[in-house]
């Protein structure tokens, strides 16, 4: 089907997860300004505010990336947003590096910390940690 081939495709998927990203880096040093008919300021919001700010929420718009990319705010989030969007502009995209069913940990993973799922994901998977970035290898060679 055309969702298949188009909106599940590995770049559309990993642009998707770099925007997720830089929005979630940037959601509370990024602020929407809502003006009046005069041209005034009547409020800035954050993107998670805005969500519940019928006036802000409407500028939630492809336009947010130009805001993101234009930004001269240095707080670590937006600084990160930005590096984001400029990869994704660079087409240094994520990359898929494999893939797991993890269905039979789905039950209990929710009580777990972070570093406990990610533990148990990795043993599951026979994962080892090289660099900061996950290898896969197979059983046999993973003593």
């Amino acid at each position: 089907t055309m969702h298949e081939k188009v909106y599940t495709h590995k770049m559309v998927k990993a642009v998707e997860y770099m925007l997720t990203d830089a929005l979630l880096h940037a959601k509370d040093d990024l602020k929407i300004s809502v003006c009046d008919s005069d041209g005034n300021v009547k409020g800035q919001y954050s993107i998670v505010e805005s969500v519940n700010k019928p006036e802000a929420f409407s500028y939630l718009n492809d336009s947010v990336l130009d805001l993101l990319r234009n930004s001269t705010d240095q707080s670590p989030g937006m600084v990160k947003a930005r590096q984001l969007i400029y990869r994704i502009n660079n087409r240094d995209l994520y990359k898929f590096i494999g893939a797991a069913v993890v269905s039979s940990l789905e039950g209990y993973l929710w009580a777990l910390s972070e570093e406990a799922i990610r533990d148990a994901i990795i043993e599951q998977c026979s994962f080892e940690i090289n660099g900061g970035a996950g290898v896969c290898v197979p059983d046999s060679e993973s003593d």
